[in-house]
């Protein structure tokens, strides 16, 4: 397994987990909000405000959700070397260096910038199953495919 294929799968595992204990964090926030809450002669502002804590513990549950399923998706993760692209790939193209696992943006290593994207994105369907040498054409721009580890 490359060195920096598996710094990279740290860095989205750790990036996923900060993520859900930020989402935890906020739903036992607002829960203790909720509780906290007390009634006031205004009964509409007070639903009112219920109601928009609710929807905002059911929003960063559906997020909890969803960051689970990222961190499921990192467990089966392959790192081994494979000469085409599929989950667990470095690619190197003409307009930067991707990581195919979960898409949580841009990572930084050693200084170098990696693009995290699924196979699901728009790019990473265009990618995937290629190698080194071949080329996509997204959004009118041809990519060149420089490497594939």
């Amino acid at each position: 397994m490359s060195s920096i294929k598996q710094q990279l799968l740290t860095l989205c595992r750790q990036k996923v987990e900060a993520s859900l204990a930020d989402s935890e964090n906020a739903i036992a926030d607002a829960r203790s909000a909720v509780h906290n809450e007390t009634k006031s002669s205004a009964g509409d502002k007070y639903e009112t405000g219920r109601e928009m804590l609710q929807q905002e513990i059911e929003l960063h549950m559906t997020r909890i959700a969803e960051l689970r399923k990222s961190i499921a998706a990192l467990d089966l993760l392959e790192c081994s070397y494979n000469k085409y692209v599929g989950p667990g790939s470095l690619i190197t193209t003409s307009i930067g260096t991707f990581y195919m696992s979960v898409g949580i943006g841009k990572l930084n290593l050693h200084g170098m910038e990696y693009h995290t994207l699924t196979a699901f994105s728009p790019l990473g369907k265009l990618l995937l199953g290629k190698t080194a040498g071949g080329t996509v054409l997204m959004n009118g721009k041809q990519i060149q495919i420089l490497s594939v580890e």
